[in-house]
């Protein structure tokens, strides 16, 4: 096994679907919000190094549309709304050096 550096920011958003009628999940809102925050952050500040992939639970199923700024400050979003972008998108993109994570993967 080999170590890299992972550079730039990860922000993992929940697209996890599940059967009807099991536990909850993000779903299609997950890829919903997925799409539009890549958009929003873009916009914000076109080519910087925050990537918005999608992966499967995050474990907090009860708050549907989940977000993870895993190396940013490591916080982690949930109840996330269309009305929350413009707001979580200037969040992920004004965190500076000092607040983000210093790892490798």
């Amino acid at each position: 096994m080999n170590e890299a550096p992972l550079h730039g920011r990860v922000v993992l958003v929940c697209t996890a679907e599940r059967p009807p009628g099991t536990k909850p999940s993000c779903g299609a809102a997950g890829i919903a919000l997925l799409l539009e925050l890549r958009e929003r952050i873009e916009s914000l500040r076109p080519g910087d190094e925050i990537r918005v992939i999608p992966t499967g639970c995050l474990g907090a199923c009860e708050h549907r549309a989940v977000v993870a700024d895993v190396r940013g400050d490591g916080t982690l979003y949930v109840d996330v709304s269309p009305e929350d972008m413009d707001e979580l998108a200037r969040r992920l993109v004004s965190l500076t050096e000092e607040d983000t994570w210093d790892t490798t993967l």
